[in-house]
């Protein structure tokens, strides 16, 4: 879970953005709460219930920093009754989407291909 708690205009294309980040490192351990500030380019700044992939400071685990290149995988609301399969493809269409790999209305067409069959 990905919460902004502060934002600042860099240029016309970015944003300086800090963000309170929940760090969920895999292997069975505790999530924790982290603080994350970086340069994001308009269009690819996090919102609440993004993931996004992240270093981790062995020395200060607490500092954390976004994974360049990294694609932010976003959080998009999906019906309950929407299966898993599709609701997976959805957000790997607006992964891509995201990245510059699927234009907008290239986006529109495949969701709609997904949602109606």
């Amino acid at each position: 879970m990905i919460r902004p708690t502060f934002n600042v205009v860099v240029n016309k294309d970015s944003a300086r953005r800090a963000l309170r980040v929940s760090v969920e490192r895999g292997y069975g351990t505790t999530p924790y709460e982290a603080r994350l500030t970086a340069t994001f380019t308009f269009g690819d700044i996090p919102e609440a219930g993004d993931r996004l992939a992240v270093l981790i400071d062995p020395a200060d685990p607490r500092h954390v920093e976004p994974i360049p290149d990294e694609p932010i995988e976003r959080a998009a609301p999906l019906p309950e009754d929407l299966d898993a399969d599709v609701a997976a493809q959805l957000r790997k269409f607006a992964t891509m989407r995201d990245r510059g790999d699927l234009t907008d209305a290239e986006f529109t067409t495949a969701k709609k291909r997904l949602l109606d069959p």
